[in-house]
């Protein structure tokens, strides 16, 4: 199987030949259209400075998704991939109410649109993987399994395990697309470092082959020497502002965070053991010279707590290793 592999392909075709996956995927498809139409256009203008939370941030996830369970899709039931895909396209829809307990605030709209659910069953799990997917007690609200049915037949989900790959996905889906460089300038001050970040990532693309998450990263040379403003990772910050290699760092060490909370649970699925990152300066469309290409990659270390959301650093050992990269001092002379 190549990584071209799409789940939503997957669930179709089986829909052509199944008259239950058939009546799965209708449902499917009606609230994938529904939201598409009335609520994702709407989510920029509630958080108009946010990165993308809709149709686009949908499908990047549903291709992350798709491109971790290549190797193992025939281990999930037709029930549940169901299930994945319906998490996934409403896992970021109450965002039109703000960010602040959207994976909460979700199940407001779930129950509104039940009808197009296949029961109410397969809305009460919808709506406990869809909380699953953020928090550092996320993955304890969903049921290891339960069972359910639909039409003549009975089986056992497991609940947690889609949670965990909804969260993994939405974690390494992130990339430039979710943002629109010709305005970036125009971004409030809070909300630049996010934006920012979203440019530096060119590619994040899961590879269960080589059991790696791969990010290439291009590092815009003109921002180098700026500090943003940033409310994350307190002990990080300087006046309540960071640049933008630290903050990459930040925000690697917590996607190998996401990487160990969820693949003790997707680990029969799907086995990720490391994170791989190549860094590079770019001015325009050429490498800038005398900067070096760092490449490295970073795993599990420490003692695993189970149910406890982990907290492995590699931010010191990074700007130890790589004290001088880039050498912003000297580049601000030139």
């Amino acid at each position: 199987m190549c990584y071209d592999f799409n789940i939503e392909e997957y669930f179709e075709s089986k829909a052509k030949n199944d008259d239950v996956v058939s009546k799965l995927f209708k449902s499917y498809n009606s609230i994938k259209e529904l939201l598409s139409e009335k609520y994702y256009p709407w989510i920029r203008d509630q958080c108009p400075y946010y990165t993308n939370h809709g149709k686009l941030h949908v499908d990047s996830v549903i291709d992350s998704s798709s491109k971790l369970l290549q190797l193992s899709i025939d281990k999930l039931s037709d029930v549940e991939v169901f299930l994945l895909l319906t998490s996934i396209v409403y896992h970021d829809v109450a965002m039109i109410k703000g960010r602040i307990d959207h994976h909460i605030n979700a199940s407001e709209i779930i129950s509104r649109y039940i009808d197009l659910m296949p029961s109410r069953d397969f809305a009460r799990i919808v709506n406990e993987i869809i909380k699953a997917h953020s928090g550092k007690n996320g993955l304890a609200i969903p049921s290891g399994s339960c069972g359910i049915s639909i039409k003549q037949r009975s089986q056992e989900v497991r609940p947690k395990l889609i949670a965990s790959i909804l969260r993994f996905a939405d974690e390494v889906s992130e990339n430039r697309t979710r943002v629109e460089e010709v305005i970036i300038d125009e971004v409030p001050n809070e909300s630049q470092i996010f934006w920012r970040y979203a440019m530096s990532i060119s590619a994040s693309i899961p590879k269960p082959i080589e059991k790696k998450i791969s990010v290439t990263i291009s590092i815009d040379y003109e921002t180098l020497a700026e500090e943003y403003v940033c409310k994350e990772f307190c002990n990080r910050v300087t006046n309540g502002q960071i640049n933008i290699i630290k903050y990459i760092i930040c925000r690697l060490e917590k996607m190998n965070n996401e990487r160990i909370y969820c693949s003790h649970i997707f680990s029969e699925l799907v086995d990720i053991k490391e994170i791989e990152a190549e860094l590079t300066v770019v001015k325009g469309i050429e490498r800038v010279e005398g900067i070096e290409v760092i490449n490295f990659s970073f795993r599990d270390v420490g003692l695993y707590e189970e149910n406890k959301y982990p907290n492995v650093s590699f931010y010191d050992n990074f700007f130890s290793n790589h004290s001088h990269w880039p050498p912003i001092a000297s580049l601000n002379k030139q």
